[in-house]
């Protein structure tokens, strides 16, 4: 050791916790067409027309499997998925993910989310 070196004593050192990246859920791209939807899918009709919600990917059936399309706007759900971010818009509360804006409202007494033309 020289002698301008001195010794740090071990309870000296200050730990900080190690900063993981944050991790951020996204839809997978529209178009894409996959053979079989992801597991905890659900159905949402909106008219007759029936289509896939898997946690905020939207999907409908093609003859190559499922093809990813955008969230189709009348479209209600039970949940919102995961990664969802609440806004306020003209004092209304929104919630946006993958480009798409749901609309709380009650149904009896449950809320269910609509997806909704985005408000401005």
């Amino acid at each position: 050791m020289t002698a301008s070196a001195t010794r740090v004593a071990r309870s000296d050192i200050q730990r900080r916790p190690i900063e993981t990246p944050a991790i951020r859920a996204v839809p997978p791209p529209q178009g894409a067409v996959v053979a079989t939807p992801p597991p905890s899918c659900s159905t949402v009709y909106v008219g007759s027309t029936p289509n896939l919600d898997c946690g905020g990917a939207f999907y409908s059936s093609v003859p190559q499997g499922y093809k990813v399309i955008p969230p189709p706007v009348g479209a209600a759900v039970t949940t919102l998925p995961d990664g969802a971010v609440d806004q306020n818009i003209g004092g209304t509360t929104y919630f946006t993910f993958g480009g798409a804006y749901y609309r709380p409202f009650y149904s009896g007494s449950s809320v269910i989310y609509e997806v909704v033309t985005k408000p401005g």
